[in-house]
């Protein structure tokens, strides 16, 4: 006599496997989900960049180089704004290897003179001014032989904001920056309503949002411009250094306040 299988003894497993799968799924889409999320929630402008000028003699070799060009323009607003009319006083230029990951950041000076299209030869930091984020770009790749296309907009209140959420950046301040960087922090408290008191010493220190956005606008001591350059880069490379040992926690939250 044929013996019958008894095929319920097979299914429980089975149960246990498409349960496992379907939270392997519900895992994997949550990342993709939040991204989705993240993008929709990002204060994001892209209505002219079909006026952004290109070199005619620049090829768009990006693809062929591996590498990527990024505009981050700071914004000297009293008012935090974003748009034209606000001189873009921080200029610089990310360049990304997308093979090695590594950046490098280029500053271009806000005092150079170069010629604005349909503005004549002006400081390069007016044009984010006359035309906003598309005529900067055409400036920048106009007169410097690049092809940027992508850029980033930051005014005050976001480098205040991004450096507090880390947690604050370690800095090394001279005796001839703690005057300018104390008196900066009056300013910025008055354009973001907070009260920061000043810095007491100079030296190695961890410092805050609002001072380290002092210490980046600093240009009276020695060195002028260039240091003032410098300051900003440093900046930036400690908010980088900072964020690439921050826990997941901190990290959503400084997106989910930043990109608005």
């Amino acid at each position: 006599m044929k013996k019958e299988v008894n095929s319920n003894k097979k299914r429980p497993r089975r149960k246990w496997w498409i349960l496992i799968a379907v939270i392997l799924l519900l895992i994997l889409a949550l990342p993709i989900g939040y991204v989705i999320y993240a993008i929709n929630r990002t204060n994001y402008d892209n209505s002219k960049d079909n006026e952004i000028i290109i070199n005619d003699e620049i090829i768009d070799t990006s693809s062929k180089t591996g590498y990527k060009n990024i505009a981050i323009f700071g914004l000297d607003s009293r008012t935090n704004a974003l748009e034209k009319g606000t001189r873009s006083d921080t200029i610089m230029i990310a360049n990304i290897n997308n093979d090695t990951k590594k950046v490098n950041l280029v500053s271009i000076y806000r005092d150079t003179y170069v010629e604005v299209p349909n503005h004549g030869y002006t400081k390069i930091n007016h044009a984010y001014a006359y035309g906003g984020y598309s005529l900067a770009l055409s400036t920048i790749n106009t007169n410097l032989d690049l092809n940027v296309k992508q850029y980033v907009s930051v005014n005050f209140h976001a480098v205040t904001k991004i450096v507090d959420l880390l947690g604050g950046i370690t800095l090394d301040i001279t005796d001839s920056e703690l005057k300018w960087l104390n008196g900066y922090i009056k300013e910025n408290n008055r354009v973001n309503g907070t009260n920061v008191a000043g810095l007491t010493q100079a030296g190695t220190q961890v410092v805050n949002g609002t001072q380290a956005l002092a210490y980046a606008r600093i240009r009276y001591t020695a060195g002028g411009d260039f240091k003032r350059a410098e300051r900003q880069r440093i900046v930036v490379s400690k908010i980088f250094e900072k964020a690439k040992t921050a826990d997941i926690a901190t990290l959503i939250s400084i997106v989910n306040q930043m990109l608005p």
